[in-house]
């Protein structure tokens, strides 16, 4: 191998290193015990034209100042028919929140915007399932990345009728 190849070689080594790092620093797991997780969430789903789902997530009294949603994870859907989707399998941090730190633009409640595969529809009228796993107190970690959270899973039933807005 000649030092063009090696430098090429290692440069792209480096970049891979720095990529991976980077994004893959800190992942959200659930790891604190239920007496330290008190949680009063409440998960709505509105579903959209044109294949998207709006989900919110809000913490309600008495715990609506003390926690925000960090990260969801198992993120899915389906219907009585067969179609399924996922969105999220492994939980991501969202709502300004990165690794143990909050952000300054944390709301209470969440609310985000998902598309999905048009061909996975629910018929108009059918019973549609959401199925999402929330994460909360995202404060403490370890020296592989993982941050203990607090977490619990919502399933969240509805109607498949899209509306706008």
């Amino acid at each position: 191998m000649n030092q063009k190849h090696f430098i090429i070689l290692f440069g792209l080594l480096v970049f891979i290193f720095i990529y991976v790092k980077n994004t893959h620093e800190c992942h959200p797991t659930n790891n604190l015990s239920e007496n330290d997780c008190k949680d009063n969430f409440a998960v709505t789903v509105k579903w959209l034209p044109e294949a998207k789902l709006n989900i919110t997530i809000g913490n309600v009294a008495p715990y609506s100042e003390d926690y925000y949603v960090h990260a969801i994870g198992h993120f899915s859907f389906g219907d009585d028919i067969g179609h399924r989707y996922e969105f999220l399998k492994h939980p991501i941090f969202v709502n300004d929140h990165h690794c143990n730190s909050d952000g300054i633009g944390e709301v209470n409640p969440y609310t985000s915007t998902w598309s999905y595969d048009p061909d996975q529809t629910p018929n108009q009228g059918s019973n549609a399932y959401v199925w999402v796993s929330v994460y909360w107190f995202c404060e403490d970690g370890d020296e592989y990345g993982a941050i203990y959270c607090c977490a619990h899973d919502y399933f969240v039933p509805s109607i498949f009728n899209p509306t706008s807005g």
